[in-house]
């Protein structure tokens, strides 16, 4: 998708939907469907959580551009202008979840969920790619938020608070799995070691960004070097290796996952589209993965 550079380059305009929400309560959710628009960059006060539900789209965070797609959180403040941009032909769905951190903090409200939000701090902005499991729990407690503000039956500030509390504590974890595994890869290594510490790492990200250059740039190496190591050590290319696993993972979701739709399976492994996955699949199996599911179900 292109952008504009001229709309973007304009001075950011303030969000007065969330700053008048803020007024009130120091959260704000709202589940949406986007089309292409030509809206300005904006601000508001604290902290923005987008989880990505259906379709692509591209957010401009600051200087930075990020592409997401269903299963991807991208969490940033709210003061850095921002974003998001949808293609003339797509339709993409998400959830929005505003929160003001100082506003939480001086609430007498319990349980608060400010301690939560620590380990935020300064940083502009992550981009959080989530296993499928993970992916239908954010759904899960999404969805119990936006029923509590629209009820507002008895109690629902205190279940409002313990749901993001368990929202923002698991994205913590996830951020320090992130760093824990940035960290691990910066010492040096022999050769077998980079391609056995690849493979770890693939099998246990099926679901991020695996190309080639990002790998590379985790383990200090140059994109030429991780090619040419990979392929003496393991005998198979690195992006092939990558396809295989995710191939494999795909066929134990949909045995073990029979509500799942291929599309799902398809953005959360990593996959441009369900066309795409589909390609791929049957380039590896001979089969699509639709006649997979039906030959698995029918015990064929």
């Amino acid at each position: 998708m292109k952008l504009d550079r001229v709309l973007i380059n304009q001075l950011p305009v303030s969000n007065p939907i969330v700053e008048n929400n803020f007024r009130r309560f120091p959260i704000y959710l709202r589940n949406e469907s986007l089309r292409y628009h030509r809206y300005k960059m904006h601000v508001q006060p604290g902290i923005e959580i987008n989880l990505s539900l259906a379709g692509t789209a591209v957010y401009v965070v600051g200087s930075r551009i990020y592409k997401t797609s269903p299963g991807h959180i991208l969490l940033f403040p709210g003061h850095v202008p921002h974003q998001v941009f949808v293609d003339n032909a797509d339709k993409y769905k998400r959830v929005v979840l505003c929160i003001d951190d100082a506003m939480l903090q001086a609430m007498a409200v319990s349980p608060a969920p400010a301690h939560s939000l620590e380990w935020f701090g300064s940083v502009p902005c992550h981009h959080i790619r989530l296993s499928m499991n993970m992916f239908a729990l954010f759904k899960q407690i999404v969805q119990l938020m936006h029923t509590e503000l629209m009820e507002q039956r008895r109690g629902w500030e205190q279940m409002l608070m313990a749901q993001l509390t368990s929202l923002t504590v698991m994205i913590g974890r996830m951020v320090d799995e992130q760093f824990a595994a940035y960290e691990q890869s910066r010492g040096p290594c022999l050769p077998e070691d980079l391609a056995d510490r690849c493979c770890q790492y693939i099998e246990s990200h099926l679901h991020e960004d695996l190309s080639l250059q990002s790998v590379a740039e985790l383990f200090h190496v140059s994109p030429e070097h991780l090619t040419r190591t990979f392929k003496r050590e393991k005998g198979v290319a690195f992006y092939q290796y990558v396809l295989l696993q995710r191939i494999q993972e795909s066929k134990r979701l949909m045995l073990a996952r029979k509500d799942i739709s291929l599309t799902d399976i398809a953005y959360t492994l990593g996959f441009a589209s369900s066309s795409h996955f589909s390609r791929i699949f049957k380039s590896v199996t001979a089969i699509t993965p639709r006649e997979f599911r039906h030959r698995s179900q029918s015990g064929l």
